[in-house]
């Protein structure tokens, strides 16, 4: 198994259900920021991205955003969507990754790393050992370096 290979690809985050996530064990959810919940630098969730958030907490999910953005905007987005927040996450390193393990407090087997990019979502979901889930971005915008980076992941995205 390539570590640039996600276990499971969606279009979107409201592909993944949360009794879809149940039914395969994952009790957690390790979710990007930029381009994956948000457009990259927006400042505010959309309503149904608040409501598909609510449904992972109904569900029992416990969930963390990890981001590599640092700051302020990252804690008010998990302020708004009632989660903790690891940021910067240093991705594709697994420190950020670890650390939302430990937020969580369940088992790398039982949780689920969900983002946009291969080179740094997927990429860092398998160094830590938990199963990845791939969803296009959110938008096109983005940051320029992210853009070149695409051209890239081209090759590996399934």
């Amino acid at each position: 198994m390539s570590v640039f290979r996600p276990d499971h690809v969606f279009p979107d985050i409201f592909a993944v259900r949360p009794a879809w996530l149940a039914e395969r064990g994952f009790r957690g959810l390790i979710v990007d920021l930029d381009n994956t919940i948000v457009p990259w630098r927006g400042e505010e969730p959309a309503p149904a991205t608040i409501a598909w958030f609510a449904e992972l907490h109904d569900a029992g999910i416990r969930v963390v955003l990890v981001s590599n953005a640092g700051g302020p905007r990252g804690e008010r987005m998990g302020a708004i969507l009632g989660v903790p927040v690891v940021a910067p996450a240093k991705k594709p390193m697994s420190v950020g990754y670890r650390k939302a393990l430990a937020l969580l407090e369940i088992p790398a087997a039982e949780v689920s790393a969900l983002g946009d990019q291969i080179f740094t979502d997927v990429l860092g979901g398998n160094r830590a050992g938990v199963a990845t889930i791939l969803v296009d971005p959110v938008t096109r915008r983005e940051f320029f370096l992210t853009r070149l980076v695409r051209l890239f992941e081209r090759r590996f995205r399934p």
